[in-house]
């Protein structure tokens, strides 16, 4: 036998047992018009993934020396050399990549290294590579025409921003008008929210400014959460279209997606209109059932790095029979159908099609452990806020229902019967008693994990199959908060202060770690009477002010250590997200957001309500909040 790189196996193996492979092949070769009949059929496609062309070589032999595989190396082991042992809480800014994401990109880094264009040998096994990443993308949300409806983007900025110009677009070519002379009167209308990503919101200040677009901003209530009457009044025959967020990056509040969009469609049969329907659902994924079918949304942002994959891929999900007109995002080449130009990032695509296999298989396993983490952090937090006489010193936001600790655990309850339902009789629960879920994924052919043959073709019986599409919804239905976030303002303090005193020992945030505002960019943020910026996102912005009386806007984590306070005094003010949901200062200055993932253990939540607990009580009393 060749000598075979193991891990290079390994992953192979892992892709090709969990997708089908030989369908990404058909879909090269065939006509749009059979791709849906196809999609439909994969699941029988998927038994004969083992000698499927798309696998390289090198594969074939994975039953051979699979018991050579060794549990691969745990991605955050490297924190006691490279970090001092920090506890990463702040997964909704990123994950770190996934061990088997990783080693799946290795050989497209290596030896499958040419171009999916390109006509020779070296050529066909990238685009099949692409095609295999596409379906596994489409399997995770449900799309069933995957090369018609999958556009591969280079993040989630991107996404958000071609979504809104797609919507404008198809509105102006609807009504035969031209962008440059079309009446103010019949300019498209954008609606949305107030707690949207900045990809979001200031693109659509930046495009007002440039007299392109109106757009409307409807509220949210104190929970963060946009009412569907809210909806129905922004809409006009002039609405091109609504764009709310799956759930939201800073507080973790869920929005009623499909609630919204029953509310547009019923709009769109009555007054004639055609308006479309986008959400940007980066924090839900792996968090959250992401049924494109089920929401009803017509375009869908996803990102590659908060599930998994590296930074810099991301998708747009534009739905084939809705989404009729997409202009070139980038022209050039003709790749994705001529509607992004550009050499496709061959590695980075494999990456994000393993993410979504392993999101996809192992779903309810993910909501179940990342939900008992967030139970045993509110135990302990409220437990000890409690006996010390401190609760009215903390606000948690967003659903309330998402922290109260009885009723979380009633819906823990529900998770875990959904789960235990769901699983096959060998299926692997390793994951679920701290250890890391790396190990069931990768573990040797004599172990039966979710990401084993066995365990797929029993996940694929049409029954089986059926059971797990309403586990999953029904597990969606049941929670409004993404099960990993929990966002606490402290009274009297300073968001950023507290993340800064946590220091080298808990890694969070003060809101949302997305963006900074360079003070220039006065279309890019909102502007109050004050004349200070205020960047979306961030929990509490700090704000530069000269004594000749000009501001600058810095994100106080990159930025602020430049300036010297000697020169510029700081102050600070509440992000858009808390004040929509009308948190005042004196708890929102301090809120923190904190975020679980894949590799956080009990063991880690411990330390980190231990090491919050010590910061605030200290900041509290030096500044005589609290005595003693």
């Amino acid at each position: 036998m060749p000598s075979v790189n193991s891990k290079t196996l390994l992953a192979f193996s892992a892709v090709s047992t969990l997708t089908a492979l030989g369908l990404a092949l058909y879909i090269a070769l065939l006509p749009s018009a059979e791709q849906e009949k196809l999609s439909s059929s994969s699941h029988a496609v998927e038994d004969e993934v083992q000698t499927s062309p798309m696998v390289p070589p090198e594969a074939t032999e994975v039953k051979e020396v699979k018991k050579e595989v060794k549990k691969p190396r745990h991605p955050l082991e490297a924190h006691d050399s490279t970090y001092g042992g920090c506890i990463y809480m702040d997964y909704n800014a990123t994950t770190p990549v996934y061990t088997e994401v990783y080693e799946s990109m290795i050989p497209y880094l290596t030896q499958y290294f040419g171009n999916p264009s390109s006509s020779h040998v070296f050529g066909p096994t990238a685009k099949r590579a692409i095609e295999l990443a596409r379906l596994q993308v489409a399997k995770l949300i449900s799309c069933t025409a995957p090369y018609d409806e999958i556009i591969f983007t280079g993040c989630g900025t991107e996404s958000d921003n071609r979504a809104i110009d797609i919507a404008i677009h198809q509105y102006l070519k609807q009504r035969d008008l031209n962008m440059r002379t079309c009446p103010e009167s019949q300019l498209p209308e954008i609606v949305t929210s107030p707690i949207e990503h900045p990809a979001v919101l200031c693109y659509l200040r930046q495009l007002k400014a440039e007299g392109r677009i109106n757009f409307k901003i409807i509220p949210v209530n104190s929970e963060g959460i946009v009412t569907l009457s809210e909806v129905e009044k922004a809409l006009t025959k002039n609405t091109a279209m609504v764009t709310i967020m799956h759930s939201n990056n800073e507080v973790g509040t869920l929005q009623p997606i499909r609630a919204i969009s029953h509310v547009i469609t019923s709009f769109n049969k009555r007054e004639k209109t055609k308006i479309l329907f986008h959400s940007d659902a980066a924090q839900s994924v792996g968090k959250i059932p992401i049924d494109v079918h089920f929401l009803g949304v017509d375009m869908l942002t996803l990102v590659g790095h908060k599930y998994g994959a590296p930074k810099g891929i991301a998708i747009l999900y534009a739905r084939r029979n809705t989404v009729t007109d997409i202009p070139g995002m980038l022209v050039g080449g003709g790749q994705e159908k001529g509607r992004r130009g550009g050499t496709e990032n061959v590695p980075y695509i494999v990456g994000l099609g393993t993410a979504s296999a392993y999101a996809s298989s192992h779903l309810l396993e993910n909501i179940v452990h990342l939900l008992s983490l967030k139970l045993h952090f509110l135990s302990l937090l409220q437990t000890t806020l409690q006996t010390q006489g401190w609760l009215h010193l903390v606000k948690f936001n967003g659903p309330k229902r998402s922290v109260h600790y009885q009723q979380l655990q009633e819906d823990m309850k529900v998770l875990k019967l959904l789960f235990q339902s769901n699983q096959s009789p060998t299926a692997s629960s390793s994951s679920m008693k701290g250890a890391s879920p790396t190990a069931a994924a990768t573990a040797g052919a004599d172990t039966a994990s979710p990401m084993s043959p066995s365990h797929h073709q029993h996940h694929h019986h049409p029954h089986n199959h059926q059971r797990v599409y309403v586990a999953e919804n029904t597990a969606a239905d049941v929670l409004e908060q993404l099960p990993n976030t929990i966002s606490i303002s402290f009274k009297g303090l300073i968001g950023h202060e507290i993340v800064s005193e946590l220091g080298n020992r808990v890694a969070c945030s003060a809101g949302s770690a997305c963006h900074t505002v360079p003070a220039t960019m006065t279309s890019a943020v909102s502007q109050p009477a004050t004349g200070t910026f205020i960047s979306n996102g961030d929990s509490s912005i700090l704000i530069m002010s000269t004594e000749e009386g000009s501001h600058d806007a810095f994100d106080t984590g990159r930025n602020a250590h430049r300036l010297s306070l000697e020169e510029k005094k700081p102050h600070y003010v509440v992000s858009e997200v808390l004040q929509a949901m009308h948190v005042g200062d004196d708890y929102g200055l301090g809120t923190v957001r904190l975020s679980m993932g894949r590799y956080t253990t009990n063991e880690d939540i411990e330390q980190a309500v231990q090491e919050i607990l010590r910061v605030v009580s200290f900041m509290w009393r030096k500044k005589g909040i609290l005595l003693g």
